[in-house]
């Protein structure tokens, strides 16, 4: 599965990177796994890492029906959160203007599209090391990368 995230508590950050083709039902995995997460509270900023996007799945109605299931508990509770993804290539440009179009009219979601980390780390306003951390990476089952 071509994503894996962590959580770093005192940066308030949910770090999430994607590689390779990203599809639906592995987002949703990932997303469900995160939501349970001891560490996982509403409101936390994402830090989205698409640099390593080559594709997506263009499954729009699927797409959506996710984003209906998931990103209510993504914010349920929380004044404001902020997603930042970082974006180079022209799949992981696209994959992220799919995502940001899905939040358009959200109250307290705020999301912005970055070219690198330390733009991204400027938005949520972390320090430039605050992504220094031993906390290990979970990639869902049947991750590979």
């Amino acid at each position: 599965m071509p994503l894996a995230f962590r959580i770093l508590p005192a940066a308030r950050l949910i770090h999430v990177r994607y590689w390779g083709v990203a599809g639906i039902d592995e987002t949703a995995r990932g997303l469900r796994i995160c939501l349970g997460h001891p560490e996982f509270r509403p409101g936390l900023r994402h830090l989205v890492d698409l640099r390593a996007v080559t594709g997506y799945e263009r499954n729009y109605a699927a797409f959506l029906r996710m984003q209906a299931e998931l990103s209510g508990p993504l914010i349920e509770g929380a004044e404001e959160t902020i997603m930042v993804m970082v974006a180079e290539s022209p799949p992981a440009r696209a994959m992220a203007g799919l995502v940001m179009r899905s939040w358009d009219g959200v109250l307290g979601a705020v999301i912005r599209l970055q070219d690198g980390i330390a733009g991204a780390l400027e938005i949520l306003g972390l320090p430039p090391d605050a992504l220094e951390s031993t906390t290990p990476w979970i990639e869902p089952q049947g991750a590979a990368g």
